[in-house]
């Protein structure tokens, strides 16, 4: 996308075997219906530190196996299949939007950044994140009907909510309240801790919550750590079993 004011966009299905440089303005690519845009694994998407990347889509499926340069920047990604399980999306302090009911295929190796799920996201295969990785996920609605198992960090900095997950010995799941703003992770089924939750603020004012809705448990056989003043296990909605 070269220079001026405008957003720039492409309307079609794609192979892009070498670099698309996004600069001056943003970019929009949209996938017609039925088909797929692909970065291949020579391809490069790049952002520069002013502009974002959008891929809208309905019925159609983007997929990267080239790499994908964030930086700074937002990619928003509407609707459709998005396959990330092979190439690199990198960001620094640069996010991943998935909303309108997009399918996110996923491995973490292959996705270094936050993610935010948006109105509504659906995992198409079971994802587990890795012993030594961490999912950062920074608000959004994320269906993990296939399974989401963390064996590794589940970092949540924005409120989130989950359909269910699995949390192992060695797992680690993390609430963490900015100064000032409460963050709160919903798990709508119920599960067993068997490794550690983490209610943490930074900065003072911001309260870390873990909920479950009405008839559904949390049950312990592990650690739950949190500063007394802001932990919150919401009682009024989950019931809470202390396994020996």
């Amino acid at each position: 996308a070269g220079a001026g004011a405008g957003a720039r966009g492409l309307n079609a299905a794609v192979v892009n075997q070498d670099t698309i440089d996004v600069r001056q303005s943003p970019l929009t690519l949209t996938v017609p219906s039925g088909s797929t845009w692909q970065n291949a694994a020579t391809g490069v998407i790049r952002a520069d530190s002013a502009h974002d990347v959008t891929v809208n889509q309905t019925g159609a499926t983007f997929t990267n196996a080239g790499t994908i340069l964030l930086g700074a920047q937002t990619l928003t990604v509407n609707s459709g299949t998005l396959n990330l399980t092979s190439g690199l999306v990198s960001a620094t302090t640069g996010i991943l939007v998935t909303s309108g009911g997009t399918v996110l295929n996923v491995l973490l190796a292959n996705a270094r950044t936050r993610f935010n799920f948006g109105s509504g996201t659906t995992l198409g295969t079971a994802l587990t994140i890795p012993v030594s990785d961490t999912l950062r996920v920074a608000g959004g609605t994320l269906t993990t009907t296939p399974g989401l198992t963390v064996a590794g960090r589940l970092l949540v900095t924005a409120t989130t909510t989950l359909s269910g997950l699995t949390l192992p010995t060695g797992g680690v799941v993390e609430v963490a309240a900015p100064g000032g703003f409460g963050v709160t992770l919903t798990v709508n089924t119920s599960f067993t801790n068997n490794g550690t939750i983490l209610l943490t603020t930074s900065g003072g004012g911001g309260a870390p919550t873990l909920a479950l809705p009405s008839g559904q448990t949390l049950t312990n056989a592990g650690r739950i750590r949190a500063p007394v003043s802001y932990t919150h296990l919401r009682a009024h909605e989950t019931w809470l079993t202390i396994a020996d």
